[in-house]
């Protein structure tokens, strides 16, 4: 049975920019930019949105805490973790 899970777009933000190490932050946000950049050099213009970010993320990582079905949940283990292969995520 899959565990069906969903994620907002703010804890998904939340958890992506602002967890993990300040080395680990920046590297994310310079990532970002850089593609941009790099896109920018094709096309006069770049669009990115959440849903792009979320496409290429390791959902595996996302912290089962930050889930709609367990925000009150109290811990840090991460959605692999608790549910290994066996789940899939939407964002909303």
């Amino acid at each position: 049975m899959t565990n069906n899970l969903t994620i907002t777009k703010g804890y998904f933000l939340e958890w992506y920019f602002n967890n993990g190490q300040d080395t680990e932050k920046v590297l994310l946000r310079l990532e970002l930019a850089n593609k941009i950049i790099n896109n920018l050099f094709d096309s006069d213009n770049v669009n990115t949105s959440i849903d792009d970010i979320f496409e290429f993320t390791n959902k595996d990582a996302i912290p089962l805490s930050y889930c709609e079905q367990y925000l009150n949940n109290d811990t840090d283990k991460s959605i692999y973790d608790i549910f290994g292969n066996d789940y899939e995520i939407t964002i909303k």
